[in-house]
C-alpha cells in the first residue's frame, strides 16, 4: 500500500509523469498530492480511487496547478464543491470528469458542471447530491444540445433519488 511518501518519490522522480491512478490508499493524506502538483506539471490524467483522506484541500492544488490536466477521475471519495468550481474556473477546460458514489458536492457544485464549455465526457455515477434540479439551471442542456455536440458520454444515474423524478 503507498503512502505519501511513496508519492513524494514518485513525484520527485517521475517528472514526466503524463497519467496518475491512486486506487485503495487510505494513507495517502492532502500533503502528498500538493507534492505532485508542484512536481509532475505533465499530469493530463488522475484517477482517484478509494483515497478517503484527500479531501477539497488534496484535489485542488493539482486541478489549478497542473496546467496539462485534461482528465479528472473520481470514485468512492468525498469532495466538496471547491473542487467542482476550481474545475470550471481553468484556463485549460477539463474535457473528461467522472464522478462515482462521489459524496459531498451540493447541487450549487454540481451547477457548475453546465458552465465547462470544452467537456467531451461527464460521468455521474451513485453521487450523493446531484439532482436533476442541480444541472436544469444550468446551461448545460445548452452546452450539450447546441454548443458541443462533440459530448461523448452522459451517464447521469439517479437511483437514489428516481422517487424525486
Amino acid at each position: 500500500m503507498i503512502t505519501d511518501d511513496g508519492l513524494s518519490s514518485i513525484a520527485d522522480s517521475c517528472v514526466n509523469l503524463s497519467a496518475l491512478s491512486i486506487e485503495s490508499c487510505p494513507r495517502i493524506v492532502v500533503d502528498s498530492f500538493n507534492v505532485i502538483a508542484n512536481k509532475s506539471l505533465k499530469l493530463r490524467a488522475i484517477s482517484l480511487v478509494k483515497c478517503s483522506l484527500v479531501p477539497d484541500s488534496g484535489i485542488e492544488p493539482a486541478i489549478s496547478n497542473l496546467p496539462e490536466l485534461a482528465r479528472l477521475k473520481t470514485s468512492m471519495t468525498r469532495i466538496g464543491d471547491e473542487v467542482l468550481r476550481e474545475a470550471r474556473g481553468r484556463a485549460r477546460p477539463l474535457q473528461v470528469l467522472h464522478f462515482e458514489k462521489v459524496k459531498g458536492p451540493s447541487e450549487m457544485g454540481y451547477s457548475c458542471i453546465g458552465s465547462m464549455e470544452e467537456l467531451k465526457s461527464l460521468k455521474l455515477r451513485l453521487c450523493i447530491g446531484v439532482t436533476g434540479a442541480s444541472l436544469a439551471g444550468t446551461s448545460f442542456t445548452k452546452l450539450k444540445e447546441i454548443r458541443h455536440p462533440k459530448m461523448l458520454l452522459l451517464d447521469i444515474l439517479l437511483e437514489e433519488n428516481q422517487s424525486d423524478n
